[in-house]
C-alpha cells in the first residue's frame, strides 16, 4: 500500500458577521504524513452527500484528523484543493485490525465558484 503526505486545511470560527452569521477561517496548510488518495469515490462505499454534489477524489487520513476536518480542505500537491464533503469520523475502533494505518474516509468535492 502506497501512502503519502497529504495537506490539510482544518476550519475553525471567526466569529460573527454583521449580520449574525457565524464566519469560518481555513488554517495554513498542513502537511499529514501516511495517507493515501484516490480519485472518485469509493465503489463499495455509500457516501451520503446533498443531492447534486459530486465526488472528486476521496482522501484517507491517520487517527487523529476525522474530527478536525469538518469545513476543511485537502490537496494531493498543494497547489489544487478540494472541500471536504459533510463531517468525517472515525471507524468505530474495534472494526479495524490493530496495524490498519487509516481513520477515516474523508470525500472531496471541487470547489464552488
Amino acid at each position: 500500500m502506497y501512502k503519502m503526505t497529504l495537506f490539510v486545511k482544518t476550519c475553525s470560527s471567526a466569529g460573527v458577521d454583521r449580520f449574525g452569521n457565524e464566519t469560518h477561517e481555513l488554517s495554513e496548510p498542513i502537511a499529514v504524513r501516511g495517507c493515501m488518495f484516490a480519485p472518485g469515490a469509493p465503489q463499495d462505499l455509500p457516501i451520503e452527500r446533498p443531492e447534486g454534489v459530486k465526488i472528486k477524489a476521496t482522501a484517507y487520513l491517520p487517527r487523529g484528523w476525522a474530527e478536525k476536518l469538518k469545513r476543511g480542505q485537502v490537496s494531493a500537491d498543494g497547489k489544487l484543493w478540494l472541500d471536504v464533503v459533510g463531517e468525517p469520523y472515525a471507524y468505530p475502533r474495534d472494526m479495524l485490525p490493530p496495524l490498519f494505518p487509516f481513520d477515516c474516509v474523508v470525500p472531496l468535492k471541487e470547489q464552488d465558484g
